[in-house]
């Protein structure tokens, strides 16, 4: 999901750093608070992301987030 917000939105990280956090919030709001009832989880990641859920995506984060820690 942090992958589909970030192609539609742009930076998160910028946004973050300057504090913004609205446009991320109101993209999970019309994306995914909305459709939470209605769905299961796999289904809503599918219709947000156009794909089934995926661990490579986790996976790719915390070693973007974890590798400088460990391998500086």
């Amino acid at each position: 999901l942090f992958d589909a917000a970030k192609s539609e939105l742009g930076d998160l990280d910028d946004m973050f750093r300057r504090g913004e956090f609205s446009p991320l919030l109101r993209w999970m709001q019309d994306n995914v608070h909305i459709q939470g009832r209605r769905m299961g989880a796999v289904a809503l990641v599918e219709k947000v992301t156009g794909a089934v859920p995926d661990h490579r995506h986790l996976m790719d984060h915390l070693k973007d987030k974890l590798e400088p820690l460990y391998f500086a």
